[in-house]
């Protein structure tokens, strides 16, 4: 339960950390960001990393227009494709080299990710949603309690009841001290 609270956690807070970088970066300049603002952390704090870098890498993709900036609504189009579409290897790849749990960003979770892209990436699209980490985790949970049910055998709960008078052998035992 706890690391499926953490996906719904990293799908926000990184559209919640780019959103913040980008204002922090445009200063209200209305035209948008540009590579060299993103050169500039003046008013960033170690935390913001992660997502100074996620607009670095994406900033092509972003900047439809190809004006060298990059809008809000620019931002807001990648941040609807990462949520709704999911975040590519190297999108968590980016996250998880720069972040650090401060960032709202789970770096165990991002590294758990990584390891098993393949496997979560149910669709083969390249990215992995947050619906797909989440049937991954719980998939892996589910096979987790299932391997410690089959180790729990019938055999191992017979020895341990091995010992242990029935209600029927009470029983007969208070007929025959009694009788």
């Amino acid at each position: 339960m706890y690391d499926r609270t953490r996906v719904q956690q990293l799908y926000s807070n990184t559209g919640m950390g780019l959103n913040r970088v980008y204002q922090l970066l445009s200063k209200g300049n209305i035209s948008g960001i540009s590579a060299e603002d993103l050169a500039s952390f003046d008013n960033l704090s170690f935390s913001d990393m992660p997502f100074v870098e996620l607009l670095k890498n994406e900033f092509t993709t972003a900047d439809k227009n190809n004006d060298n900036k990059i809008t809000k609504e620019e931002v807001g189009k990648v941040l609807s494709q990462m949520q709704n579409n999911g975040l590519s290897y190297e999108q968590m790849q980016i996250l998880a080299s720069q972040s650090t749990n401060t960032a709202g960003l789970s770096k165990d979770l991002l590294e758990k990710a990584l390891q098993n892209f393949e496997k979560i990436d149910e669709n083969n699209d390249g990215k992995v949603s947050e619906s797909e980490l989440k049937a991954y985790l719980i998939n892996k949970e589910i096979k987790e309690k299932r391997d410690k049910l089959t180790e729990f055998t019938a055999s191992s709960i017979s020895v341990f009841y091995a010992g242990a008078p029935s209600a029927t052998d009470a029983a007969q035992d208070s007929k025959e001290n009694n009788g």
